[in-house]
């Protein structure tokens, strides 16, 4: 998860990989995790993307992930 801003509030956003052939939308996966998390833990947003950028050591791009919003 990586936190975002809108109107002048930091939100939490969840990216997601699927795995190929699996289907999925973002209100299944937020009613999931929320009934296994408490509500400060929970994503505010879930984004389905293709794959997640990485740096050139290999580590997730956070700043990346930022930018595709």
């Amino acid at each position: 998860m990586v936190g975002h801003e809108t109107d002048g509030l930091v939100r939490t956003r969840a990216y997601v990989v699927l795995r190929e052939g699996a289907a999925g939308d973002g209100e299944g996966l937020r009613e999931y995790v929320g009934a296994r998390l408490s509500g400060h833990k929970r994503p505010h947003e879930v984004v389905f993307v293709a794959e997640l950028p990485r740096t050139s050591n290999g580590k997730l791009d956070r700043r990346a992930l930022q930018a595709l919003a």
